[in-house]
C-alpha cells in the first residue's frame, strides 16, 4: 500500500500562508526504474532478464577480444548493482529488489514513492504532474497510458498526466533543463498572481540521462557561463529562467550514484527514487518559505527622484540639508518631575475562613459583603460616601449664616 502523508493542520501560519500551485516534473526512465550506463551506447536497462542473463553468462565469456572485453563488462556493472544497497542509510534493500518484472519497464517500488510525493503535494493545494521524459514523445504512448493506469490504481482516482514539456530534441542534461526552463516560463506567463502574494513550487525528479553534476555549463550568471556542480546550482538556473517578480520555489531531485568495481570498473546508475528522495520532496512542499518579490523598478525610481528633488529644492535661511540634519546629535529635554505620589485608601476585603461550612439542603447560602460594595459599586463609592457626610455637616452651619 502507498504511505499517505498526514494531512495538515488546521490553522495557524500554514492556513494563513498565501496560495501556491505546485508542479512535478517526472522523468520516466532513471527515476521510476534503474538504468546502468554503458558507455557510448544506450543505457542497461536493469531488469530481472537482464540480471539473471548476466549472473548465467558472466564467467562464460572471454575477454580476449574488444567485442567480448566490452560484453563482459557490461555484465560486471549489472551484478555490481545487484549487491549495491538502493541509497547510504539503506543496509538490507539492494537494487536487485527495483528491477523491474520480465519485460517491463517501471519497477512498482519506485511508482508507490512517487505516488507517495504526488499525494502529498495534492494535500496541499492544486498540483500539476508535467511529464518531462522521452516517454512524452509519440511512439510511447502506449507506455504512458500503461503508467497513469498503474498510478491511478496507486492514487486511488483516475491519474492523467497534466501536461507535457515540449517536444525538442534533447542529447544532454543541459538541452532537458532547458525544456523545464522553457515551461515555467510559460506556466508564469500564463498564470496570474505569481510574486503578488502567489507562490510556484516546482519539483524536479530527474537523472539527467545518467549524468554526473561535474561542472558541465547550463545557462550563464552574471554573464559567464554557469557550471552545475549540485543539485542548487539546477535550482538557480531554473529561478532566473522565471522574471524576476515571480515568487517561485525549486527543488531538484538527482537519483544518481556511481563507484568502482575492485577490477576499477566505472559504474554509472540511475538509481531511481529512493526513500529519502521522498522524504526530501515531502518537507520541501511542506515547507512554507515564501521570499517576498522585489519591488517594482518604477517604485525604486520615484522614491530616488523624490529624494533628488528634495536636495535641489532652495531651502530657507535658517533650514539644515538632510545630510547636516542627521549629522546632528539630538537635543536633549528635560522631562518634568513626576507627579507627587497618592496614597490610595485600601479596599476592605473579607476573609474567608479556613473552616468550610457546611450547607444544608435548600438553605440559601448568603455571602457578606464588604461595606463600601453595596449593590455592585466599587471601592470608588468610599470618596462618596466621605463626600456625602461631610456635605450633611456642613447644612447646619449654612443655615445658620443665611
Amino acid at each position: 500500500p502507498v504511505h499517505r502523508p498526514s494531512p495538515l493542520p488546521r490553522g495557524g501560519a500554514m492556513e494563513m500562508a498565501p496560495s501556491f500551485e505546485t508542479v512535478i516534473f517526472v522523468d520516466v526512465d532513471g527515476v521510476l526504474n534503474v538504468g546502468v550506463k554503458d558507455g557510448k551506447q544506450g543505457p542497461l536497462m536493469f531488469n530481472e532478464t537482464n540480471c539473471r542473463y548476466a549472473e548465467h553468462n558472466a564467467a562464460e565469456v572471454p575477454d580476449q577480444r574488444s567485442g567480448d572485453h566490452a560484453e563482459r563488462g557490461a555484465f560486471e556493472k549489472v551484478l555490481s548493482v545487484m549487491a549495491k544497497t538502493d541509497s547510504p542509510e539503506s543496509t538490507d534493500n539492494t537494487f536487485a529488489e527495483l528491477a523491474c518484472r520480465g519485460q517491463e519497464h517501471i519497477a512498482v517500488p519506485l511508482l508507490r514513492r512517487l505516488a507517495e510525493i504526488i499525494i502529498g503535494a495534492r494535500q496541499q493545494g492544486p498540483t500539476q504532474v508535467v511529464l518531462a521524459s522521452n516517454w512524452r514523445r509519440p511512439k510511447y504512448a502506449p507506455r504512458v497510458h500503461c503508467l497513469e493506469q498503474e498510478l491511478s490504481k496507486l492514487l486511488g482516482e483516475h491519474f492523467v498526466f497534466d501536461a507535457r514539456t515540449r517536444q525538442l530534441e534533447e542529447n544532454t542534461a543541459a538541452d532537458r533543463l532547458r525544456c523545464i526552463g522553457d515551461f515555467l516560463v510559460s506556466r508564469c506567463a500564463a498564470a496570474v498572481g505569481f510574486g503578488g502574494g502567489r507562490l510556484l513550487r516546482a519539483v524536479v525528479l530527474d537523472d539527467l540521462f545518467i549524468t554526473p553534476l561535474d561542472g558541465w555549463l547550463c545557462g550563464e550568471v552574471a554573464g559567464s557561463p554557469r557550471r552545475v556542480l549540485s543539485e542548487a546550482d539546477i535550482e538557480a538556473y531554473l529561478r532566473s529562467r522565471v522574471p524576476a517578480t515571480a515568487s517561485v520555489a525549486v527543488k531538484v531531485i538527482h537519483p544518481y550514484s556511481e563507484w568502482n568495481t575492485e577490477s576499477g570498473l566505472r559504474v554509472q546508475v540511475a538509481s531511481g527514487l529512493t526513500q529519502q528522495h521522498v522524504q526530501q520532496a515531502l518537507t520541501f512542499l511542506t515547507t512554507m518559505i515564501v521570499q517576498a518579490p522585489p519591488s517594482p523598478p518604477c517604485r525604486e525610481r520615484g522614491g530616488r527622484a523624490a529624494l533628488e528633488l528634495l536636495r535641489r529644492r532652495p531651502r530657507t535661511e535658517g533650514e539644515q540639508s538632510p545630510s547636516e540634519a542627521a549629522e546632528e546629535p539630538a537635543k536633549q529635554v528635560d522631562l518634568p518631575e513626576p507627579a507627587t505620589k497618592v496614597d490610595l485608601p485600601e479596599v476592605c476585603v473579607n476573609k474567608v475562613s479556613a473552616q468550610p461550612r457546611r450547607v444544608e439542603i435548600g438553605e440559601a447560602l448568603s455571602v457578606e459583603k464588604p461595606w463600601d460594595m453595596v449593590a455592585g459599586e466599587t471601592s470608588a463609592s468610599l470618596v462618596g460616601f466621605r463626600f456625602k457626610k461631610c456635605l450633611w455637616a456642613a447644612v447646619p452651619w449654612m443655615w445658620m449664616h443665611m
